[in-house]
């Protein structure tokens, strides 16, 4: 598989503005729900007022009095239920971002308004999806951590000591953990793929759950040297957060101290306060859109390596490369005679006579009726004495003779 086209491919769905659109959109909803959830708790314990005697009151021996607490528990609940309710926005946007990165990379375009569509149908299959690589991942986790624990916490009261066993007990449950580690990791790959047969290629999460797991074994290496760039992508971008936030509150500390000059050592002065909920959001914006950058990039990487795997998208094919210069190039053909006449056309076939009913047989003639002989014509007598006698027989001979 050609990692270099796919990582070029997912630089390139950076520039879709639904895609920012539509991940800005789903932060700023659960930004706004978190958002009223704090004042729904600041209205409950007062005020600012009673945010500051909260405060005094947990360094003070009043703070493990029940009062105390019997307040914190709302507060508890309201942030609860927040997260409760992020968790559908949460989903909503992972399915429409694995949308509409195939949008992009397939040439069609993406909006903001297809993204919340697309996330709202197919909510379901992506929380069923979820949900059984969660319960995986939950059985990983149990398996690498509990013997490891078991059997540290077994030689170290058997062994009352022994170094030596101690020391094999934690080598044992550092490999096991390695083990578990590498586990989640290659479960998050599979995740990725059985995700985007449920989305993309509009399976049931069944079916996408049974043709994911197909497609993983059959690529094992190619999600395993995915994975590995992944996370060399994190750490780079990692690192790169960490400038920008270091530069930014070096940036801020001038601003805060001379507002701290302004309002005394105290500094609890509205100049302060505004300071430095301007730097909060300016840290959380920066923060929320290199999030946004790593997220978008992470997703079509993965898109970009399912449409490959699947054919849905052909490999690129390679850039023409003229000929070195010096190149022979033969000339074009020559005819060696004149070029011969057309054969003269010939008229069209008649098309073939339609096949027609065969016609009934002719009735035969009437018979003619049987007519009499006509009775003999009967002459005069003076006309039979004219006519000469035509009869052959001889005369009689003559007496005197």
């Amino acid at each position: 598989m050609n990692y270099s086209h796919m990582i070029t491919k997912a630089f390139r769905t950076l520039k879709s503005g639904g895609l920012w659109g539509f991940v800005i959109t789903t932060q700023l909803a659960v930004l706004a729900l978190f958002a009223v959830g704090a004042l729904a708790s600041l209205a409950l314990v007062g005020g600012v007022a009673g945010v500051t005697r909260l405060s005094t009151l947990s360094g003070s021996s009043a703070a493990a009095s029940p009062a105390t607490w019997l307040v914190l528990i709302p507060i508890f609940g309201i942030f609860t239920l927040c997260g409760l309710l992020a968790i559908p926005i949460a989903l909503i946007e992972y399915g429409g971002l694995i949308h509409l990165t195939d949008e992009y990379q397939a040439g069609r375009s993406t909006s903001v308004k297809d993204g919340w569509a697309f996330g709202t149908r197919r909510m379901g299959r992506t929380l069923l999806v979820d949900i059984v690589v969660g319960i995986v991942g939950f059985a990983i986790v149990l398996v690498g951590t509990l013997p490891s624990v078991l059997a540290i916490v077994g030689t170290v009261r058997g062994g009352q000591g022994n170094g030596a066993a101690i020391a094999g007990s934690i080598c044992g449950a550092s490999l096991l953990l390695l083990l578990m580690v590498f586990a989640l990791v290659m479960l998050a790959g599979f995740e990725a793929i059985a995700i985007r047969y449920a989305l993309i290629g509009d399976r049931t999460s069944g079916d996408a759950i049974g043709v994911g797991w197909t497609a993983f074994r059959a690529r094992f290496k190619n999600v395993f040297l995915l994975l590995l760039i992944l996370i060399g992508f994190g750490l780079l971008f990692g690192m790169a957060q960490s400038v920008v936030n270091y530069f930014l509150q070096f940036a801020a500390i001038g601003p805060l101290v001379f507002a701290l000059g302004l309002n005394g050592s105290k500094g609890t002065g509205a100049v302060f306060v505004v300071m430095l909920v301007l730097l909060f959001l300016v840290l959380y914006a920066v923060a929320l859109l290199m999030a946004i950058f790593m997220r978008i990039f992470q997703q079509a990487l993965w898109t970009s390596f399912f449409r490959q795997a699947t054919g849905l998208e052909p490999p690129p094919q390679p850039a023409y490369q003229p000929p070195p210069p010096g190149t022979y190039y033969p000339p074009p053909y020559q005819p060696v005679g004149p070029p011969m006449a057309a054969p003269p056309q010939q008229p069209p076939a008649a098309p073939p006579l339609a096949a027609t009913p065969p016609q009934p047989a002719a009735p035969p003639a009437p018979a003619a009726a049987p007519q009499s002989p006509a009775p003999a014509a009967v002459q005069p007598a003076s006309a039979a004495s004219e006519e000469p006698s035509t009869s052959t027989t001889p005369a009689a001979p003559d007496a005197d003779a």
